[in-house]
C-alpha cells in the first residue's frame, strides 16, 4: 500500500486540480457514471467521537472510501479532526491518502465552481462566516474563481481565532499576486452588508446569515453543517431564491437541514432544486433571469473525494512521492 501524507499532497495537488476533479465528479454524478451510496454517520456517545464513512465507485473501474472523524472534548491520542481516503485502483494499487487536504480543497472548489455560474457579474465582495479550517479554502476558491473579488470580510464569534485567521489569510493572498483586502468584524450583519457572495462555513445548527441581509442576486453558500437538524442558511432565503443548487440531492437535501426544512414546509419542492453538475457549464435556460438570491448547499460526496484522490495519487506516483507500507508483513 502506498501512503501519501499531507506535505506530499501539497506538492502535487492544487486548488486548480481540485476544481478540475470536482467539475468532472459533478458531471459524472448527474450522468449516472458513479455509484455513491448514502454516507454512514456514527457516534461513539461515551467519548463524543463522530465518524462519517463515504464509499463510492467511479466509472465501474475504481473504488474507495473516505473516513472522516471529529474527536470529542477529550480526544486523547486522536487529532481533533482528521480524514483519510483509501483508493483501490487496479493501475495504482492500494493508496491511502491524507484526507484533510483533499477535503478542504474540494469543498472550496465546489463553492468556486458554483460561484463562476451563480455569482452576479462583476462580484467584488466576499463574506465568510466562520474562521475555521473550511473558511480558508472557501476564501481561496472564490478568489480563484472570481477575478474581480478585491475584498474579503471575515466574521465569527471569537475574536482571537478570527484575527489569527485573517492575518494568515492576508499573508497567503499577498503571496499569490492578487490584491485583496481582508477585513475582520465581529458583526455578521456588518460583514454581509452589500456583499456579492456570502459563505457560511460553521458548525452552527441555526442560520448565521439573516435573510434581511441578503439582496437579490446575492449568492449565499452553506458548506459547514451536515446534519438533517441543522441549517446555516435562513429558510426565507432558500424559499425566495431564484436558483437553489446542491452538490447532490441525496446528500445535501437528505443530509442537511438548509434546503430540507424549506421543502418539508412546502415552500419549495425537491424538483425546484438542481445539482452542481447541472450548472457547471452554465445555468440551464429555464433558470436564467430568475429574481431573488441564489443558494448553494454542499455537504460533499464520495465521487468528488475519489476523483480528486485518484488525480493526486497519479501525480504522487509520477513524482516518486509516498511511502510503501506492507500490511501483510
Amino acid at each position: 500500500m502506498l501512503v501519501v501524507n499531507r506535505s506530499e499532497l501539497r506538492q502535487v495537488f492544487t486548488m486548480a486540480d481540485a476544481f478540475a476533479a470536482v467539475e468532472d465528479a459533478a458531471r459524472a454524478w448527474v450522468a449516472g457514471s458513479v455509484t455513491v451510496p448514502s454516507r454512514t454517520a456514527l457516534t461513539a456517545r461515551s467519548t463524543g467521537i463522530e465518524m462519517l464513512v463515504m464509499p463510492g465507485v467511479v466509472a465501474d473501474s475504481y473504488a474507495g472510501t473516505k473516513v472522516w472523524y471529529a474527536a470529542g472534548d477529550d480526544p486523547g491520542r486522536l487529532e481533533a479532526s482528521a480524514a483519510a481516503i483509501l483508493l483501490l485502483d487496479p493501475e495504482l494499487g492500494e493508496v491511502l491518502l491524507n484526507g484533510e487536504l483533499i477535503t478542504d480543497l474540494r469543498t472550496g472548489a465546489m463553492t468556486g465552481l458554483a460561484a463562476r455560474q451563480l455569482a452576479r457579474e462583476g462580484a467584488t465582495v466576499l463574506t465568510i462566516v466562520g474562521a475555521g479550517i473550511q473558511a480558508r479554502t472557501q476564501a481561496l476558491a472564490v478568489v480563484h474563481a472570481l477575478p474581480g473579488v478585491g475584498e474579503i470580510r471575515v466574521t465569527s464569534r471569537r475574536d482571537g481565532p478570527r484575527e489569527a485567521f485573517v492575518d494568515d489569510l492576508r499573508r497567503e493572498l499577498s503571496g499569490s499576486g492578487r490584491e485583496v483586502v481582508v477585513r475582520s468584524t465581529r458583526s455578521a450583519e456588518e460583514a454581509c452588508e452589500g456583499a456579492d457572495v456570502m459563505v457560511a462555513a460553521t458548525t452552527a445548527r441555526s442560520p448565521v446569515i439573516d435573510d434581511r441581509w441578503v439582496a437579490d442576486d446575492t449568492l449565499v453558500c452553506g458548506v459547514g453543517s451536515h446534519d438533517p437538524g441543522a441549517a446555516e442558511i435562513a429558510p426565507d432565503t432558500v424559499a425566495r431564491a431564484g436558483v437553489v443548487v446542491v452538490d447532490t440531492k441525496p446528500g445535501a437535501i437528505d443530509g442537511a437541514g438548509d434546503v430540507a426544512h424549506v421543502i418539508d414546509a412546502g415552500r419549495i419542492s425537491r424538483d425546484d432544486v438542481v445539482e452542481l453538475g447541472d450548472v457547471v457549464d452554465g445555468l440551464p435556460a429555464a433558470l436564467r433571469g430568475r429574481g431573488g438570491p441564489r443558494v448553494l448547499k454542499t455537504v460533499g460526496f464520495a465521487a468528488a473525494d475519489l476523483m480528486a484522490a485518484q488525480l493526486a495519487a497519479r501525480r504522487a506516483v509520477a513524482a516518486g512521492l509516498g511511502t510503501q507500507v506492507f500490511l501483510r508483513g
